[in-house]
């Protein structure tokens, strides 16, 4: 790893992101979902969309609206760059479940994967009544716990390698979104629309 490209401050934690009442809103929420959609190419994820949340309890859907985009904002910040909107998403992870090391924007060997367009992950924890599911980044030797209401977002490469310990009992709720720059959108399209 080249340790002038990385830096382990870009790695942000902010615990206590969501309030105690919407938790508590949103935990109820997670449990009564019935439909889950997979995303993954193997069918192995479950995940509830923004438009399926929109639908059972759009005032719900509006609050998490707000802190995705209070999200945005931090991370525009942090990183001085406009970034697209994103949705709420919740992703159910069941005991047993897992994610290997990867980078969200890139291969390990710096290539492009099939995201390549997303520069920056964030991920808020929505329960902490299970036991695994920890976050963990090897090339900074740091794991960190999730705690109910805890959001982390950190950059898509390779030098951000993650990955998330085996859930060993309980079910461990996500709202995670990927962010894409403004410009890179721009720059696709205008690749696009000259062809």
């Amino acid at each position: 790893m080249d340790a002038r490209a990385a830096d382990p401050n870009n790695i942000v934690i902010v615990r206590n992101f969501i309030s105690v009442d919407d938790l508590s809103r949103l935990y109820k929420y997670c449990y009564s979902i019935n439909e889950w959609e997979t995303w993954s190419a193997g069918g192995e994820d479950k995940i509830s969309t923004a438009k399926c949340m929109k639908a059972k309890n759009p005032e719900l859907y509006d609050t998490m609206k707000g802190y995705i985009d209070e999200i945005q904002k931090q991370i525009e910040f942090k990183f001085g760059r406009p970034l697209e909107p994103a949705e709420a998403g919740i992703r159910r992870w069941d005991a047993g479940e897992e994610q290997a090391l990867h980078a969200d924007g890139e291969n390990r060997d710096g290539s492009p994967n099939g995201t390549y367009i997303v520069d920056y992950g964030s991920v808020i924890y929505l329960n902490q009544n299970f036991i695994g599911g920890e976050i963990y980044f090897p090339q900074y030797e740091l794991e960190i716990t999730p705690e109910a209401g805890m959001l982390i977002y950190f950059p898509s490469s390779r030098y951000y390698l993650h990955g998330v310990r085996k859930i060993l009992q309980g079910i461990r709720y996500t709202s995670a979104h990927f962010w894409v720059p403004e410009k890179h959108r721009k720059l696709i399209n205008n690749v696009i629309g000259k062809t």
